[in-house]
């Protein structure tokens, strides 16, 4: 099994978003916040020996965007599928050997798997099926946005209730915050509260990588769930999201998606 992104070294202890867990997803939280973000969807991808669990949003009706880290090591064989907060099969792939592909996934150019979360940049990969997912799931990035510290933002992804327990079932939550800073990495502060499903003032959690954070003032796109560093003694949390509106983000998702060719 491939070692987790989960535990990472910082000055308390970092972890990533994505978490291997087989549980199935239920159809939990703020019934307001999950209409709002219909377009997050629990994602399962499965090789030979291990199953991570992450969030995915779909850009086109066939290319969907979440966080590099998720996909295997080593661009392995694997097989996805997508499901929606109630746990119902929307669409699923195999990216296999000789050809036998019915998904096709590429990752930013500029990712790297490090030991220090910090220096992870650019964790963001598309993945396209040669099926098409209902136009309604489809979300809408500002790859332009202006918000900054102080602005409101929400977010919903499928990670435990619980992070610092490693515990729930990684069901769908949606949590609201502000952004604490920007600069590389969108940052925001917040707080664990164990069994909530909605909150404000959240944090994320294992399972929730490759969730799409919005602007409340827009209802847009403006990062990725990346990675979370932890103070474990002060239930307090900092999350880090991929920033989409980056130079050499923006325009290597927009070069690249829709993918018309599996790759």
């Amino acid at each position: 099994m491939r070692p987790m992104l989960a535990l990472l070294a910082l000055a308390s202890f970092a972890m990533s978003c994505g978490q291997s867990n087989e549980s199935e997803t239920k159809n939990t939280g703020s019934a307001v916040g999950l209409q709002k973000v219909k377009s997050a969807l629990a994602l399962y991808i499965g090789t030979n020996d291990s199953i991570e669990r992450c969030t995915g949003q779909f850009l086109t009706p066939r290319t969907l965007i979440t966080a590099a880290h998720c996909l295997p090591a080593k661009r392995l064989a694997f097989y996805v599928e997508v499901r929606d907060n109630s746990g119902n099969l929307l669409l699923e792939g195999i990216k296999g050997m000789f050809g036998m592909n019915t998904v096709g996934a590429i990752v930013h150019p500029d990712y790297r798997a490090v030991s220090d979360p910090s220096k992870m940049f650019s964790d963001i990969a598309l993945i396209t099926f040669t099926s098409a997912i209902d136009k309604s799931f489809v979300a809408v990035v500002d790859y332009d946005s202006k918000a900054d510290r102080g602005s409101e933002v929400y977010f919903a992804g499928f990670g435990f209730a619980n992070q610092l327990k490693q515990s729930g079932a990684g069901v769908k939550r949606y949590m609201e915050n502000k952004i604490d800073l920007r600069d590389g990495f969108i940052a925001l502060s917040g707080r664990l509260q164990a069994n909530k499903d909605s909150w404000k003032d959240g944090a994320v959690a294992g399972g929730d990588s490759g969730g799409m954070l919005y602007d409340k003032s827009t209802g847009k796109g403006i990062g990725l769930a990346a990675w979370v560093n932890a103070d474990q003694a002060k239930n307090s949390m900092k999350s880090y999201f991929t920033d989409l509106s980056l130079p050499q983000n923006k325009q290597w998702i927009q070069k690249t998606s829709p993918i018309d060719n599996l790759r």
